[in-house]
């Protein structure tokens, strides 16, 4: 497959003040993924883990007191839009890179009705535009995503959660672009509205050859639409590869304690496991891997714990990864 966006060391520092002492927190660091054209990849991690500092770098929407301190993110057309100008970026944002982020439902201005989001969305990257192309433009999306025309004239405040979040999704296919970034786009629906919302991503994906990336910590209600999934720890990439390797066969400990707690319908809940322990603090990182203090299988494998066992991402078969370097020893409790 063609790879559409090549994200290269990527490294996200902020400049906090902690307990009197100025300090920097790298919330991602050194992260390579590659997004492939027509796929549709899901980023997954507990909350802190990275995600939505990562997607925030793809889109340059790090401010301050953040920075995105090393890493390049070459577009299909190999530029390095983290080193173009602003005004360049532009060219990008929302015609080439669309996003729908986290609670999103707030993202609509209570006071312009749905009609007005569409031509002031449109308007701002081509001010030329007929009103009357842009409303077509507008019906026909909406009805893309099951909602009625009459919506156009609603205010946000008039619609439900799944309707505006669904309105959003409308929004971001509005410039026809190559790759929509969402971030947790089911967080605060109910879990029919969920799979609705999922249905209409898979159609979107499979009929206009969009590329997606969805974000969410939520492992089990992406496996079914996703064809990668990279998981994320601490700021790092742990372990990626193609859906049905990761779930089948996890080479990382976190990975595989995620799926171990997630509760299914085959078999009894007791035989899940909650991960024990507190993720790593991101301000006091030490010379060992960040899973250490919560991996159960340290001891069994030999392992020391140290970085240099989880310092980069290592073949385990075709196209799957893992930050584990005792990943052949990771059992299949």
């Amino acid at each position: 497959m063609e790879k559409l966006i090549q994200c290269k060391n990527i490294t996200v520092e902020f400049d906090v003040m902690h307990k009197g002492t100025n300090k920097v927190l790298k919330a991602v660091e050194n992260v390579s993924l590659d997004i492939y054209k027509g796929e549709v990849l899901g980023i997954i991690g507990e909350s802190g883990s990275g995600k939505s500092t990562l997607s925030s770098a793809i889109l340059r929407l790090i401010r301050q007191p953040g920075r995105i301190s090393q890493g390049d993110v070459v577009y299909l057309n190999g530029e390095n839009l983290l080193a173009i100008s602003e005004k360049e970026f532009n060219k990008y944002r929302w015609k080439e890179i669309a996003a729908v982020f986290q609670a999103a439902q707030n993202a609509l201005n209570p006071v312009i009705t749905i009609k007005e989001h569409f031509i002031e969305t449109y308007l701002a990257h081509k001010p030329n535009t007929k009103e009357e192309e842009i409303l077509n433009k507008a019906k026909e999306l909406l009805g893309f995503v099951r909602l009625e025309e009459k919506v156009l004239s609603s205010y946000p405040f008039e619609l439900s959660g799944g309707m505006k979040q669904r309105v959003l999704i409308a929004l971001s296919l509005l410039l026809d672009p190559k790759l929509i970034i969402l971030d947790e786009p089911t967080t605060a629906l109910d879990v029919i509205t969920q799979w609705y919302i999922l249905e209409i991503l898979r159609k979107i994906n499979k009929e206009r050859g969009v590329a997606i990336v969805f974000l969410t910590h939520d492992i089990s209600i992406i496996g079914s639409m996703v064809d990668r999934i990279a998981v994320m720890y601490a700021g790092e990439i742990v372990e990626v590869g193609d859906v049905m390797k990761v779930y089948s066969s996890p080479r990382h400990p976190y990975t595989k304690a995620l799926l171990g707690a997630i509760p299914s319908l085959n078999d009894d809940i007791s035989t899940r496991k909650s991960i024990k322990g507190a993720p790593v603090d991101m301000l006091d990182l030490k010379n060992e891997c960040r899973f250490a203090n919560r991996c159960v299988y340290k001891g069994k494998v030999g392992c020391n714990g140290l970085y240099e066992n989880a310092n980069a991402l290592l073949n385990v078969s075709d196209n799957h990864f893992s930050k584990c370097g005792y990943w052949r020893d990771l059992d299949d409790e």
